[in-house]
């Protein structure tokens, strides 16, 4: 599991600052966590882990929402499951939220089985 507590988005690892003072929960940053491989192939899973942090760089109680744009080619679920659900090469999107607080964009990429499959077919 990756976990970069910095501003910008590096190797698939989101995180995000607010640049208004603390609310009144003290939430100030969003820490996407990611494994290893951002790849998928159609019915696989993978997941992915957020926590809302403090000024002072812990951890704090939130209600963590995952979204993404690309609904036809996955789905995420409230706990941050991502599963491909369309047999297609392309990248899909993933941001984690809590309240107007939002992470960066994960970028997921997804691989074609039969391309996959004739590659692995080859003497």
């Amino acid at each position: 599991m990756k976990r970069w507590p910095i501003a910008v988005m590096v190797a698939g690892v989101a995180f995000a600052c607010s640049g208004l003072p603390a609310s009144g929960n003290g939430i100030v940053a969003l820490v996407v966590e990611t494994p290893d491989s951002l790849n998928l192939t159609v019915g696989d899973s993978l997941k992915l882990r957020a926590h809302a942090e403090n000024l002072q760089g812990d951890s704090v109680a939130a209600d963590i929402l995952w979204s993404t744009p690309d609904t036809a080619l996955i789905t995420v679920d409230a706990f941050g499951t991502i599963t491909d659900r369309l047999d297609t090469s392309a990248t899909a999107r993933v941001q984690a939220s809590t309240g107007t607080l939002v992470s960066n964009i994960v970028s997921i990429t997804l691989r074609d089985t039969t391309t996959t499959a004739g590659l692995r077919a080859r003497p």
